[in-house]
């Protein structure tokens, strides 16, 4: 079954602005934004995630933001990768609901996320994004999508998850489209098993 959170709706467009001016990101004068989303491993990956998100930052000329998604452990981790990069980039710091997340989602260009939610969030703004896989319920997430990982966190390999994002960034704009119509979809049936279920729930109450 999809995740009920694709059926969430965003905080207004205007918040997100506001949210990301609060946070010292000038969205105005910024051509793109790439979103990362990270956690903590038990590996350090933090040398290859620096020299991935200035790849992608050089390369794909777009500003690089981190997007914590559990406080404080998700911020340091982002930190940790920001101090090893030689290119600029940001990480929200502030507490936000996940609607007020995903407004600042639907602001990105593209999104790389470690963490699920950041990736049905996506998702569910319709925001182009790409998975790394710790766990199986990633890869059945990604699945939904037509989508494999673009890399594994036991095993990353920096030139496949250049390539990787390169190609996918060359195709934002088709990915985009086809994540909105599969999100349709899965919209869908969340809403008629929804629908389905306080319909029994009411039959069960009447006995």
């Amino acid at each position: 079954t999809a995740d009920p959170a694709l059926i969430l709706e965003p905080a207004s467009t205007e918040r997100g602005r506001e949210i990301l001016k609060s946070e010292g990101i000038d969205i105005e004068n910024i051509n793109s934004i790439v979103g990362i989303s990270v956690r903590p491993w038990v590996y350090d990956y933090s040398e290859v995630f620096a020299k991935f998100s200035d790849f992608i930052s050089r390369e794909l000329k777009s500003e690089i933001l981190f997007i914590p998604f559990h406080g404080e452990d998700d911020i340091e981790v982002s930190l940790k990768i920001m101090k090893l990069m030689n290119e600029r980039a940001h990480v929200i710091k502030g507490i936000y609901n996940p609607k007020e997340l995903m407004s600042i989602i639907k602001r990105l260009n593209l999104l790389v996320g470690v963490r699920l939610h950041s990736l049905i969030f996506a998702a569910a703004v319709g925001t182009p994004f790409c998975g790394l896989s710790y766990d199986p319920k990633i890869d059945g997430f990604l699945k939904m999508f037509e989508m494999e990982p673009i890399g594994y966190m036991d095993n990353l390999d920096l030139d496949t998850l250049c390539s990787k994002v390169e190609e996918l960034w060359a195709n934002r704009e088709s990915a985009g489209k086809k994540i909105n119509e599969k999100v349709i979809k899965l919209s869908a049936n969340i809403k008629e098993h929804n629908r389905q279920f306080f319909d029994f729930s009411g039959i069960c109450g009447r006995q």
